[in-house]
């Protein structure tokens, strides 16, 4: 055994330090003007020695240069914001992509209010053609990057040629070409580009980047860049920046340092004056804070120079800056109306959300957030206010998304999950349910939706969409496989794995811990806008309204909120329509009385007729030979796609053998089927009765399940 001398690790004591200060040779630096040669060599060998002292992990290290070490900017530097988002492209991603393209070049965001146009390294202007082929790219990769870039001072900048600095520079850190694709966009105070990322590099593998650059190197190249090309700036533009955030309703910077500087109870002591006249005018602009802060009742001046800063007031000031934030988007969205209404900001930390009710018309949809997705929508409601909602995933029914104009009522809900489907899941899996004649519907560690969903046909409450009550565990077992509980297979199936159950349990008593849910749910009461359904063929929610209580010639009534107003012109133009199809019969006033407009008999079978008759010339030359489908007619075939009209969504079910298809009312739960080929059987129970649908009972073929030997008589 090889004998170890044991490293003394005990602090060294002054004389002791001394003495190994006279020992260490002294380090003797010669001034003097190196050779060029040397000079290269010598700072590849120092930039090699700081890499292989930072590691993998470290602010530096990495294999690939992925970890390029970038220094901080300045204090005279220009500022740069820089936000970024990884995201994962599954099948949500991919969608998610689309639609963020689709949104990011939307009109009114270029510099003339018009629609920008995307743009890469070599090309200016690219073309819808090569966005289609970027996010068919896309959805290949494992992951993409979005960023975006808000340089303060950008309306100085030509933002193209900025971007275009920037990403030659993140590709020389991350030693790779980067494929991408950016939007440059003027519609708010501060010009800003979207930037998105492919996840491959330029050798074809997964691009990986450290979260160190992405969250300080990217930025930091930005704003050298900026400074490059702004130069640097002056200490007055820096003051007046800092003098600009003292009387701020949001948190700031100087929040920041006054919230650092406090005691454990909340004080803040004002140093005193000094020579140095930074440090006085960093003292007076945070008097001025705290004197806002005191004016928005958020600190006090108990003493002369002490100031007590409240608890939570951190909290109210990030809330304070989103609100204005929203108002302010609010105030832009509703631009082009008479008059300005008044503002409501509802949240879904509302411990009252089971209240709120609001009946209306859709002024505006959009991204609360742009990296994030997170959507919002904008009601004009009956009592005349604009009403701002969150969106959540479940605000709104795949197929029944509403759009500017559509008519809604949205509710709160609040709930307390039970993980009601996740235990359907499992059991189903484990256990398996029985069904008549002996048959058994699951087992064997199996959730498979088309045998989930042949068994509660006829087995849920009235009222009760079986295809959107199995989209619901759908979703739930997607995210078992997100989470590693399960794994998607071959045949449409999923395989639960071990311990499921035991995790699920864990899960429920911890979301209980956290109190209830909260969103807001968006019911579509007439999805399409009002003035494109009076000249609609079919049967519309303008005929529903005529239908229920007639039509009645009245005065102008003096008092209307705007989407009374709306619906009024509309229903009086639809009337009109009608009237000239012949749809209508009128009933003469007495003593007086105004004229009453009905239906006649049949009119909304007859215009459901004449529409469908439309539809059906427009598609077959796409879909083949249609087939109207009459009471107790059935119909087999995958779904094509979904068509929006004035009536509502509609259904293409196209058989491809025999090239002939079928359109029927939107159900819930067929958005997730489109495009794939699960055939669906149609069979049409009864008939349009005057304003009340047909109905339809869907089944969902049972694919045949691909045996494989691990999976027989695995015990869970």
């Amino acid at each position: 055994m090889k004998n170890v001398t044991k490293r003394n690790t005990k602090p060294l004591n002054s004389q002791q330090h001394g003495e190994a200060e006279k020992e260490t040779p002294a380090l003797n630096i010669k001034h003097g003007k190196a050779k060029p040669e040397r000079n290269r060599r010598s700072a590849k060998k120092f930039m090699n020695l700081m890499l292989s002292l930072c590691g993998p992990k470290g602010r530096g290290g990495g294999s690939f240069g992925r970890t390029h070490f970038v220094r901080n900017p300045t204090q005279f530097s220009q500022r740069v914001v820089m936000k970024a988002r990884v995201v994962k492209m599954n099948a949500k991603g991919v969608k998610n992509l689309r639609e963020h393209l689709a949104y990011i070049q939307r009109d009114g965001v270029d510099q003339d209010g018009g629609k920008p146009k995307a743009f890469d390294h070599d090309h200016d202007e690219l073309p819808s053609k090569h966005i289609a082929e970027f996010a068919d790219n896309c959805s290949g990769d494992r992951h993409t990057f979005r960023f975006i870039l808000s340089p303060e001072n950008g309306t100085s900048l030509n933002m193209k040629e900025y971007v275009r600095e920037v990403m030659t520079q993140a590709e020389t850190d991350l030693k790779t070409e980067l494929k991408w694709t950016a939007v440059v966009h003027y519609n708010t105070d501060n010009t800003h580009a979207h930037i998105l990322i492919r996840g491959k590099d330029d050798a074809g593998n997964d691009l990986v980047i450290s979260p160190d650059y992405i969250s300080h190197g990217f930025r930091n190249r930005a704003a050298e860049i900026a400074t490059q090309n702004l130069g640097l700036r002056t200490e007055h533009e820096i003051k007046q920046g800092i003098a600009r955030d003292a009387i701020k309703n949001r948190l700031t910077p100087l929040d920041r340092e006054i919230l650092w500087a406090c005691d454990v109870n909340g004080f803040y002591a004002v140093p005193p004056i000094t020579a140095d006249p930074d440090q006085n005018f960093k003292r007076a602009v945070h008097i001025r804070r705290l004197q806002h802060l005191e004016s928005l009742g958020l600190a006090e001046e108990r003493l002369s120079g002490f100031w007590h800063i409240y608890n939570g007031a951190e909290k109210v000031l990030k809330e304070m800056g989103e609100r204005n934030d929203i108002i302010k988007t609010m105030h832009k969205r509703m631009k082009g109306l008479d008059r300005m209404p008044e503002c409501i900001v509802h949240r879904t930390d509302d411990p009252h959300i089971s209240k709120t009710e609001i009946n209306g018309m859709v002024l505006t949809k959009g991204l609360e957030n742009e990296l994030y997705d997170s959507k919002f929508i904008i009601v004009q409601a009956d009592d005349g206010k604009a009403h701002y909602f969150p969106m959540s995933y479940f605000s709104e029914r795949p197929g029944f998304e509403v759009e500017e104009g559509s008519l809604v009522t949205i509710k709160g809900k609040e709930y307390q999950p039970t993980f009601a489907s996740d235990k359907n899941i499992v059991r189903f899996a484990t256990e398996g349910f029985p069904g008549n004649d002996g048959k058994r519907f699951g087992g064997q560690g199996i959730y498979d939706p088309a045998a989930h969903l042949e068994y509660v046909s006829g087995k849920l409450p009235e009222g009760v969409d079986p295809s959107r009550y199995v989209d619901q565990h759908i979703m739930r077992v997607e995210k078992f496989v997100s989470q590693k509980l399960a794994t998607r297979l071959e045949d449409g199936t999923y395989r639960i794995e071990p311990g499921t159950a035991q995790k699920i349990a864990e899960i429920e008593t911890a979301a209980q811990k956290k109190g209830p849910r909260r969103h807001y749910e968006i019911d579509a009461v007439s999805i399409a806008p009002l003035d494109r359904q009076i000249h609609s063929s079919g049967p519309t929610y303008l005929d529903k309204l005529i239908a229920e209580r007639g039509y009645t010639e009245e005065a102008q009534r003096a008092i209307l909120t705007p989407v009374q107003k709306k619906t009024r012109d509309a229903l009086l133009r639809r009337v009109e329509e009608l009237k000239k199809r012949g749809l209508l019969r009128i009933i003469p006033g007495e003593n007086g009385e105004p004229n009453k407009y009905l239906f006649i008999k049949g009119a909304i079978e007859k215009m459901e007729e004449e529409f469908k008759a439309a539809l059906y010339k427009r598609l077959e030359s796409k879909y083949g030979k249609p087939v109207d489908l009459k009471e107790g007619e059935s119909f087999k075939g995958a779904l094509g796609a979904v068509e929006r009209h004035p009536e509502g969504p509609y259904a293409i079910i196209h058989d491809k053998v025999n090239n002939k298809f079928t359109a029927i009312e939107m159900k819930g739960g067929m958005s997730k089927m489109t495009g794939t080929d699960r055939l669906i059987k149609i069979t049409k129970d009864r008939e349009r009765r005057f304003l009340a649908p047909p109905k339809y009972t869907m089944k969902v073929d049972q694919p045949k399940r691909i045996e494989r030997k691990q999976d027989r008589g695995r015990d869970l």
